[in-house]
């Protein structure tokens, strides 16, 4: 079966779009998959720097502890566990690092997550748009 020139370079203009829209989907993938490897830094990175300050914190508490053995605590013990946090968060251990490292790993967790989410969806066909 042959094509006639109409035919033929109706095939062609088709053939031609249909690469060219492969090549942007291409592209667009190669952007959710940079846009997913920075939310997995950001949210890595948040979570070792905050990892490191809950360290410090749960050594301060001991420390707490260590200090109030002898001496009358709260008398529950997970409210003198809330103080603690709350110190760590609002007073002397509060560092800029550690409100920075908070707002990164929530930025990159949902960067994460919902580009985990369009890049699944993309494979499978079909465009989500946040």
């Amino acid at each position: 079966m042959y094509l006639d020139n109409g035919e033929e370079e109706l095939s062609k203009q088709f053939i031609t779009v249909y690469f060219n829209l492969s090549k942007a989907k291409e592209a667009f993938l190669e952007h959710l998959l940079l846009a997913w490897s920075i939310g997995l830094v950001m949210m890595l990175g948040g979570g070792f720097f905050g990892y490191r300050t809950l360290k410090d914190v749960i050594e301060h508490g001991r420390r707490y502890e260590e200090e109030k053995a002898d001496k009358e605590t709260l008398r529950f013990w997970y409210l003198d566990w809330i103080f603690i946090l709350l110190d760590a968060i609002l007073g002397t251990l509060a560092r800029p690092a550690v409100v920075t490292s908070l707002i990164f790993f929530l930025i990159g967790t949902v960067t994460f997550v919902l580009y985990t989410i369009r890049i699944i969806a993309k494979l499978f066909g079909f465009d989500l748009v946040f």
